[in-house]
């Protein structure tokens, strides 16, 4: 009852909980459209997270490093600015479509019956998982930018187009 602290203890864990739900609940949102109107692409980075983790993670570590980078060299003239915030957006846009990638194949993953051959319960747990664990500290954030970097790995590894039977190489 006496706590006033705005950014700290149990209300701020609450605050922070409400706002992960509410982002959780978008990414949600943004994976059932996704699954709507590009269904074969999202197939396209299931499957390349399924058969290169690691490599997915790798790739998507340094793509978010260069974007950043990228970001900054742009960032530093008055005609770069423009881009910059480009690239911010499209950076941006893709680390959601590569977590609701991610949170898609952690779903099918699951070891629950009710799960399998459906995709949109799939993308519900796996969000759900995703969310579960940005409430531990530390922690939240860590497996967040994992799953990040793996979803934009992903991305960047199939271009954001449907594998061709050539790009089925396992590692």
């Amino acid at each position: 009852f006496g706590e006033h602290d705005e950014d700290g203890g149990f209300v701020g864990w609450i605050k922070d909980a409400v706002g992960s739900a509410a982002n959780h609940a978008l990414l949600f949102v943004l994976g059932l459209l996704l699954m709507a109107f590009a269904p074969q692409r999202l197939d396209a980075l299931r499957r390349t997270i399924v058969r290169s983790p690691l490599r997915s993670v790798a790739v998507g570590a340094m793509g978010v490093v260069g974007t950043i980078v990228l970001t900054v060299v742009l960032a530093v003239t008055i005609i770069g600015i423009p881009a910059a915030v480009i690239l911010v957006i499209i950076a941006a846009l893709a680390s959601y479509i590569g977590l609701i990638a991610c949170a898609s194949v952690l779903g099918a993953a699951m070891p629950f019956a009710g799960l399998r051959d459906r995709p949109i319960m799939q993308l519900a747990a796996g969000t759900s998982v995703l969310f579960l664990a940005s409430l531990v500290p530390g922690i939240g954030g860590i497996a967040s930018l994992i799953a990040v970097a793996i979803g934009y790995g992903a991305i960047i590894l199939t271009r954001f187009r449907p594998l061709n039977v050539h790009d089925l190489v396992v590692e």
